[in-house]
């Protein structure tokens, strides 16, 4: 009987050796990614011809720091790795986050829209500028479905469900509701930039920050001009 309580006792003791054996395998694992990947991203920073002097500076510091922050983990020092990550941190520029208002809208459509320029944004000031493109082109379908239904009283995706902006104009123009030629070249432009982002090409389209927030602007605009 005593023999069996110790060997129970034992075996209880190496379950739970095992358990933090591999609890520290894992969050080792975790550090050593999250430290490369951090030190791979900070060297792409060196690499853009845009990034100002100040930026390369403090590019320079953080990778000191990560270099220290290697040798502390080696050393088992996580206190003073901790002290290091603030460091880093205070180097890295706060975001300036795109903000913007949204214009008078149908209450039919408002909440839906506000949903998607809300997702818009995020994916915008996260670096996700494809996925923002793509966003106001929804935004934008919605609306002009909108605009359709109140011309007509009919409800356009019950007959055409898969009507894309382009047909969308074009029956809006049948309707003989008037649409500025500037807000038509607008739609239009953002409509491109959604169906390179969406559909497969043989290059692939990878708008740039200056590109997106330009289409997010026109985007609103567009939401502004239509329901004055």
């Amino acid at each position: 009987i005593i023999n069996r309580e110790y060997y129970n006792e034992y075996k209880s003791y190496v379950a739970k050796d095992k358990f933090r054996k591999h609890k520290y395998e894992n969050a080792s694992n975790v550090i050593q990614t999250q430290l490369a990947f951090l030190e791979k991203n900070t060297w792409n920073i060196l690499k853009m011809g845009e990034a100002s002097d100040d930026a390369k500076k403090n590019v320079i510091k953080i990778l000191d720091l990560i270099k220290e922050l290697k040798h502390l983990y080696v050393n088992n020092e996580p206190q003073q790795m901790m002290i290091n990550i603030k460091k880093i941190m205070s180097l890295i520029p706060k975001n300036q986050n795109l903000k913007f208002k949204l214009p008078n809208l149908p209450y039919e459509i408002r909440d839906e829209i506000k949903a998607d320029l809300d997702e818009a944004l995020k994916c915008f000031n996260n670096g996700c500028y494809r996925s923002c493109v793509i966003l106001c082109g929804r935004v934008l379908e919605t609306s002009l479905q909108r605009k359709y239904y109140d011309a007509t009283g009919v409800d356009i995706l019950e007959k055409s469900p898969g009507i894309g902006l382009g047909k969308l104009i074009a029956k809006l123009t049948e309707k003989k509701v008037q649409l500025d030629p500037g807000l038509t070249q607008q739609i239009h432009l953002i409509n491109q930039a959604r169906v390179f982002s969406v559909h497969k090409k043989q290059t692939p389209f990878y708008p740039s920050q200056a590109q997106t927030q330009a289409i997010l602007l026109y985007t609103i605009d567009t939401l502004e001009k239509l329901f004055k």
